[in-house]
C-alpha cells in the first residue's frame, strides 16, 4: 500500500507538479489500507451470513430411533394430473423406502399438496415404524393440519382425514421444511407421470441418487 502511495505521489508530482510530503504518503496509505481491511470485514460477514443461511434449508435428520418422511405434490404440464412423492430415511440419514403415485384429475396446488400429505400417510401407516416425522415444504398444508381449524371445502375434507390418522398415531409428527430442503421428494413427484401405476422402491432409483448424496453431504458438513 505504501508502494502505491509513493507511485501515486510521483503522478501527481510528474503531472500535475504537486509535490507531497513523505508523511502525507504513508499517512494516505495506512488509511487506505485501514479502510480496505474494513470493507473486507464486511464481505466476509455477508459471506457467512450467506453459508449459514445455505445450512438452514438443508435436510435435517431427525433424532435417533425417528424416522423422517418427506412428501410433495407435482402438477403435471397439462394440468390433470397430480404426482405425488414421498421418501423415508433414517436417523443417519440413510435410504429406507421411497414411492410415487399418480392422480388423474384437475386441482390447485394447495389440494394437491394435501393430497400427498394424506397419501404418505396413509404409507407409513401401513408399515410396522412407530415415530415418523411427515414433512412437507407446503406451509398451507402443514399449518392446517397443525390446528384444529374447520374448513368445509375439498382442502378442508382432506386435512381431517390427516389429523384423524395422526390423532389415531401420536407418535406421527408434522413439520414444515423449504423446498430446498425437500428436493428427494420433490424429484420423485416430478418422476411419478412416468409410471403407470404407484411404485415402491426398497432401493433408491438413479433419479434421485444425487440429491440423497447432496442430503447426505450436508449432515456430515
Amino acid at each position: 500500500m505504501v508502494l502505491w502511495g509513493i507511485w501515486r505521489a510521483r503522478n501527481d508530482k510528474l503531472w500535475n507538479h504537486t509535490v507531497k510530503p513523505a508523511e502525507s504518503v504513508v499517512s494516505s496509505a495506512v488509511q487506505h489500507l485501514m479502510d480496505w481491511r474494513a470493507v473486507r470485514n464486511i464481505v466476509e460477514t455477508q459471506e457467512r451470513t450467506i453459508q449459514q443461511d445455505g445450512e438452514s434449508v438443508t435436510w435435517k435428520k431427525p433424532l435417533a430411533h425417528a424416522l423422517k418422511c418427506n412428501v410433495d405434490a407435482s402438477i403435471q404440464n397439462d394440468s390433470r394430473t397430480i404426482g405425488v412423492g414421498m421418501v423415508l430415511r433414517d436417523s443417519y440419514g440413510l435410504f429406507i423406502s421411497a414411492k410415487t403415485n399418480c392422480f388423474s384429475g384437475s386441482v390447485g396446488i394447495k389440494n394437491a399438496e394435501a393430497m400427498a400429505f394424506k397419501e404418505a400417510l396413509s404409507w407409513i401407516e401401513g408399515m410396522d415404524v412407530q415415530e415418523v416425522i411427515v414433512e412437507s415444504d407446503s406451509k398451507i398444508v402443514v399449518e392446517a393440519i397443525s390446528t384444529e381449524k374447520e374448513d368445509i371445502s375439498e382442502f378442508g375434507a382432506i386435512i381431517s382425514e390427516c389429523r384423524k390418522v395422526i390423532r389415531q398415531r401420536p407418535s406421527f409428527r408434522v413439520s414444515f421444511a423449504r423446498r430446498q430442503a425437500n428436493k428427494v421428494a420433490h424429484n420423485l413427484a416430478r418422476a411419478s407421470c412416468f409410471y403407470a401405476r404407484p411404485s415402491i422402491w426398497i432401493t433408491p432409483p438413479d433419479f434421485i441418487l444425487d440429491v440423497l448424496n447432496e442430503d447426505c453431504n450436508s449432515l456430515v458438513s
